[in-house]
């Protein structure tokens, strides 16, 4: 008992979203949607802070398949809360909408949750698969005919990505036998003198991985999807599957498994996938009139952010993930936001311009979007600079200055469009009444406490130094 506890702690992000799954698929399937949604919220809730309690044990191997403790159990369990604030913030969510949303997002997380912790090749991409397909599930849960173009384009792209596992997986069984263990892979080509077809297994599972993170060349379904999904839906969308992805990207390609391969010909395929993911995402963002599809591109430049701590090799690799959290609680919040203005604002046509006077209007929920922006600017002491401090200042470390370099340009043209959300609200619009009218809702509850929590990480390593961030989400 005593050394099975601290394993179901560890373990409770991902039990938690199957228990979640289910518990709301039942509620939900008799027509309480809101129920539905609150018990979800509950359990992820619940779920997640033991996952973050599970982070401060040591990593073990369960089931000789999946790792619990320390950072995996941390990162699961910050998307699980994550999960929990947005499915608490869907009472702005149309009825028609609504349904089927409170047992669609656990069942990302519980994917999402699988992939990141797995050390075997086959389990992370069923993982993949699970959130996949709950996400596309999401996309259309709208109802309109964009929504259904969006799930269409999602899901014909999502096959293609899956053909390439498929491909891949096949090469590192070929290569390492029947095992798909990360640890029999890396022995495998270790000693293979099969060269080219190790690359080639690589370059196939990377590329299944930078659809998932939504990075360039793979990224075309993300601005369509986001914009389509109900706003927290695509919060959860935006966050927990890219957290997995990447946390597999990471421990594959500079920790074990392909890790060999990356250290040379895989290092420039994962350098040219952040740089075109800046550069990308960057200009996209610049041009969207649409909030939804511009965090959308911008989600695109901050994966390529986050791709440089794989890129600048293995000692800055695990920056990643801890970037990779930073992030998503932000953009989870801008997310949200969507939805909170909408509970007010029924004619608000989702355009950046259309954000004019939420500054005088709702003073308190524009505070809390401000804080997400300046956060995924990456103004400190928010905690979107210590994310980017963390890669940033890791590729410098491990010689790659000039990944950090692109990072910071990245990070410069980023004012041009997360500045334009803060001039809509705050200079535009100056004929608008003044003040909140109403109680806040649940929405925007959620927004403002996940900024919140920006500016409370942010404060963390003030007070206890970058160590406590390390140990919950870095993979050092």
């Amino acid at each position: 008992m005593g050394s099975t506890m601290p394993i179901l702690i560890a373990t409770a992000p991902f039990t938690g979203a199957l228990l979640a799954f289910l518990l709301a698929l039942a509620i939900d399937g008799a027509g309480h949607e809101r129920t539905a949604a609150l018990v979800g919220a509950a359990v992820l809730a619940v779920a997640g802070v033991l996952g973050i309690v599970g982070a401060f044990s040591t990593v073990t191997v369960v089931a000789r398949v999946v790792l619990a403790g320390g950072p995996f159990s941390g990162l699961a369990g910050a998307i699980a809360i994550i999960a929990a604030i947005a499915l608490a913030g869907l009472g702005a969510t149309p009825d028609a909408e609504a349904r089927g949303i409170a047992a669609l997002v656990p069942a990302v997380i519980a994917g999402s949750a699988l992939a990141l912790s797995s050390v075997d090749l086959l389990l992370t991409l069923a993982g993949l698969e699970i959130a996949a397909l709950a996400g596309y599930a999401l996309v259309v849960s709208r109802g309109d005919r964009g929504s259904g173009e969006a799930a269409l384009k999602y899901v014909v792209q999502g096959a293609v990505a899956s053909g390439l596992a498929v491909y891949g997986l096949a090469a590192a069984v070929g290569l390492a036998g029947p095992s798909t263990g990360y640890g029999t892979i890396a022995e495998a080509l270790s000693r293979t003198t099969l060269l080219a077809a190790a690359a080639t297994s690589g370059v196939l599972v990377l590329a299944t991985l930078a659809f998932k993170a939504g990075a360039v060349p793979f990224h075309s379904w993300a601005p369509d999807a986001y914009e389509a999904a109900p706003a927290p839906a695509a919060a959860v969308l935006a966050t927990g599957p890219k957290i997995a992805a990447l946390t597999a990207l990471v421990v594959l390609f500079s920790r074990t498994g392909f890790s060999g391969v990356a250290s040379g010909r895989l290092a420039v395929v994962i350098a040219v996938l952040c740089v075109a993911s800046i550069v990308v995402g960057n200009l996209g963002a610049l041009r969207q009139r649409s909030y939804a599809r511009m965090l959308a591109y911008s989600g695109i430049a901050q994966v390529g952010y986050a791709l440089v701590g794989p890129a600048a090799g293995p000692a800055a690799a695990g920056n990643a993930t801890v970037f990779a959290v930073t992030y998503a609680l932000a953009t989870a919040g801008a997310f949200l936001a969507d939805s909170a203005v909408r509970e007010r604002d029924a004619g608000w046509d989702g355009s950046i311009a259309g954000l004019a006077g939420l500054g005088r209007r709702r003073p308190i929920l524009a505070a809390a979007i401000a804080v997400c922006m300046f956060s995924l600017i990456g103004m400190p002491p928010l905690a979107g600079f210590w994310g980017k401090l963390a890669v940033f200042g890791g590729a410098v470390s491990a010689g790659a200055w000039w990944l950090a370099l692109v990072g910071l340009i990245g990070s410069v043209v980023s004012f041009g469009y997360y500045g334009a959300v803060l001039r809509a609200m705050y200079l535009e619009g100056r004929d608008a009444l003044v003040g909140e009218s109403g109680g806040l809702s649940t929405a925007s509850a959620g927004v403002i406490v996940l900024a919140v929590a920006v500016a409370a990480v942010g404060a963390l390593p003030l007070v206890s130094g970058l160590n406590l961030l390390y140990r919950i989400f870095g993979l050092g």
